[in-house]
């Protein structure tokens, strides 16, 4: 392979991951999680790694994540994500993307307008991986508490 060709398909990889992560957030906003699913490898993982205690660090497979987010829609509405920064790594299947939420708890009305950074990994055109990191205390006081987060993610109480 030439060194055009290399870099020709090092953009189209990085493109694909970057349009994979804009259809991520887009099927927030619009509370689809059937797409959001569709869009992740079946043993895909998605990590918080600051989780709070009683709460997962890790979901993983595809089914674990349909129950994670059953019931996500029905708690929180994601009208945007109006700030983003993308920065590209050298390998192009992996992005670190900085975001912040336009959103509301449905259930109190507070405003959900937090900052994430996520590591956005993926294989064969899915996402295999994504490492998020959320403003934890501006959440949980949005959200009215940890049990009421719990609710929203389908994690039971421990």
């Amino acid at each position: 392979m030439s060194d055009i060709q290399n870099e020709q398909t090092i953009e189209a990889t990085r493109q694909q991951t970057s349009k994979l992560f804009q259809r991520f957030l887009q099927a927030l906003t619009q509370s689809d999680m059937e797409i959001w699913l569709a869009l992740w490898n079946d043993d895909g993982v998605y990590e918080f790694p600051y989780a709070p205690q009683g709460y997962p660090q890790r979901v993983e497979g595809k089914a674990a994540l349909r129950e994670y987010v059953k019931d996500f829609p029905k708690h929180i509405q994601f009208f945007a994500f109006p700030e983003q920064r993308i920065h590209f790594t050298t390998d192009p299947s992996v992005l670190i993307a900085e975001v912040k939420s336009d959103a509301r708890v449905v259930a109190t009305g507070n405003p959900y307008n937090l900052i994430y950074v996520m590591i956005v990994e993926t294989r064969n055109g899915k996402i295999s991986l994504v490492r998020e990191y959320w403003e934890l205390l501006k959440g949980l006081e949005a959200m009215g508490g940890l049990d009421n987060v719990k609710k929203t993610f389908n994690v039971s109480a421990s």
